[in-house]
């Protein structure tokens, strides 16, 4: 980034770093920030069945529009590599059940069973996405 050296207080990212080099990613993010910096990502959870489909089966894939660069992360390399960075209190956690193609008629009962899902050690490991959370110390 042509940003220079700690310059920002936060660095926000939803659905982004999947579709980068995301070890660079982290250093640049690392770099630009200030000390006490904070980060919060919102990314794809290899776990979940239709993202390991859509990342692994070619014909569903390009289907669903997934490119060839594009990864899906597994929380605890995810948190290893924050912290190999230098990232501290670091934070990974699987959510959110409710898909972008979810009609908008039922996106209350598919929340409400989400947020149920979530609550279950075990099936929130499925989860759709990750929410990744880090300081800069």
């Amino acid at each position: 980034m042509k940003y220079r050296s700690e310059t920002f207080d936060a660095v926000i990212g939803k659905s982004i770093l999947h579709h980068l080099p995301f070890k660079k990613s982290f250093k640049e993010v690392f770099r630009v920030l200030r000390k006490g910096g904070l980060i919060w990502f919102s990314e794809p959870n290899v776990l979940n069945p239709e993202v390991l489909l859509e990342r692994k089966v070619k014909f569903i894939g390009k289907r669903l529009q997934t490119t060839e660069n594009e990864t899906a992360f597994l929380r605890w390399r995810l948190a290893a590599m924050l912290e190999k960075t230098g990232f501290k209190k670091v934070s990974v956690k699987p959510f959110d059940f409710v898909h972008p193609l979810v009609p908008p008629c039922l996106i209350n009962p598919a929340t409400a069973v989400s947020n149920l899902l979530e609550k279950i050690p075990i099936i929130r490991e499925f989860s759709g996405s990750l929410i990744i959370k880090a300081e800069k110390n």
